[in-house]
């Protein structure tokens, strides 16, 4: 037959669920505020970085010069952070990354560095565009 559990108990195993409850949010804290702060700390030389990618690995495609929205081709990056069709830099990472149909993914190609590099250049790009 179950035994059933005294309060104590159920005050011991309410504890240890809110226990692992905050363990786990403070990771995914922690997690995503790296990432945001990332972003923050975008340097010159990481842009410069990101622009010499961008010409060896996006522009065969991407190479529409800024101000060219024509509806012909791969969308125009320079503009890919403003706009009514904004996105942001988590997912033009994850686009990067995984690709999104017709573009390839380029995550076994470039390094979450390299990635991050090439959205922190677009980022610039898009900033002194305005």
């Amino acid at each position: 037959m179950a035994e059933r559990l005294s309060p104590a108990h159920w005050r011991l195993l309410r504890n240890g669920i809110a226990l692992h409850l905050s363990i786990a949010l403070i990771c995914f804290a922690a997690y995503f505020s790296g990432t945001a702060a990332s972003w923050a700390a975008t340097t010159p030389s990481q842009i410069k970085h990101g622009s010499q990618i961008f010409a060896t690995r996006c522009i065969v495609c991407h190479n529409k010069q800024p101000g060219d929205n024509s509806p012909f081709g791969p969308p125009n990056l320079y503009s890919a952070f403003k706009g009514k069709a904004a996105i942001t830099a988590t997912q033009a990472e994850t686009i990067i990354t995984k690709g999104k149909s017709p573009m390839p993914p380029f995550g076994t190609v470039l390094s979450k560095n390299d990635i991050s590099s090439v959205v922190a250049y677009l980022k610039a790009q898009a900033q002194s565009a305005k």
